[in-house]
């Protein structure tokens, strides 16, 4: 039997989109029958029957305004999720971007991150749109870095607004223009120009994107100060996105000198984030440094 490889409308390094046609329906039932994945989309687990899936899909064709992509891993073609615009409004020329990596192997790998990239390039040169924006739950933060790096920010919090694992949540909005994405504002805010590039004091765009000064400071008490700078990276791992507060004051206070460059870290943030508690500014700035960069990168050494 001849096998044939899906059509695709846009293609990008990692991964490929095309039409969502009725085929890949069955798979699209077993990605929502992950009650794990569903949380992170905000969906009720419920058990969903196939007749519930047609049903959506059928309603999403005749939608003028929604258009849907299947996500296809580029190497091997298999389809991983779907993408899609809702609401989109040709007049004031916005949409909101839903994204489900529904393969769970598939996730990890930049997939996500690029199909984003690849969505909002359509968006605003095929399309013609200007604002593209999106929701997340704050129990989600790696998506959130994951939309950070595609080139979206933060624009607003509905407080408290997502009950998940026995405590409220925020809902968080996030936003990207077509002007912010031309520049490529969105490397220069998260990631810092390689080492002898010359490129370190370049900034692209707007002056309020600067390049990752919690990455830097936490560069240089790696530095300077390596034992302490880890422990700090172990209180974000285990208490920055939870919100165990008298485990974290704990932590803190059994660290001195961990707690003493959160504490500059916390001064820092103090005018850039509109967190009002130490923990939620400790929490941001956690989100905000990127720890990939600084393990992977190629550090001098010490001096003895």
């Amino acid at each position: 039997m001849e096998t044939h490889r899906p059509i695709v409308n846009i293609v990008g390094e990692k991964v490929a989109l095309g039409p969502l046609n009725r085929g890949l329906l069955p798979l699209d039932h077993c990605w929502t029958s992950d009650f794990a994945t569903l949380r992170m989309q905000g969906m009720i687990p419920a058990p969903y029957t196939m007749e519930w899936i047609a049903a959506r899909y059928a309603s999403g064709t005749r939608d003028d305004s929604l258009i849907l992509f299947a996500i296809y891993e580029r190497a091997t073609m298999r389809p991983i999720g779907v993408t899609n615009f809702h609401s989109v409004d040709d007049r004031n020329r916005t949409a909101e971007f839903v994204i489900f990596i529904g393969e769970q192997a598939a996730r990890g790998k930049g997939y996500g991150t690029e199909t984003a990239r690849l969505m909002l390039d359509y968006a605003f040169t095929a399309l013609g749109l200007r604002n593209v924006m999106l929701t997340v739950y704050a129990y989600n933060p790696a998506a959130i870095r994951a939309y950070e790096k595609a080139g979206f920010m933060e624009c607003g919090r509905r407080r408290q607004s997502v009950w998940m694992g026995g405590r409220l949540w925020d809902t968080v909005y996030m936003e990207c223009l077509a002007s912010a994405f031309a520049r490529g504002t969105r490397v220069a805010a998260l990631h810092p120009p390689p080492r002898g590039s010359g490129r370190e004091d370049e900034s692209e765009g707007d002056t309020a994107m600067q390049p990752n000064e919690p990455t830097a400071m936490m560069e240089h008490w790696l530095a300077t100060d390596p034992e302490n700078a880890m422990r700090l990276r172990e209180f974000y791992a285990n208490y920055g996105e939870t919100g165990f507060r008298d485990e974290a004051e704990d932590f803190l206070t059994a660290n001195p000198g961990t707690s003493a460059i959160a504490e500059e870290l916390l001064r820092w943030a103090a005018s850039r984030t509109p967190r009002t508690t130490r923990y939620q500014t400790l929490e941001w700035i956690g989100e905000q440094i990127d720890w990939d960069y600084l393990t992977h990168r190629d550090r001098p050494q010490s001096p003895a």
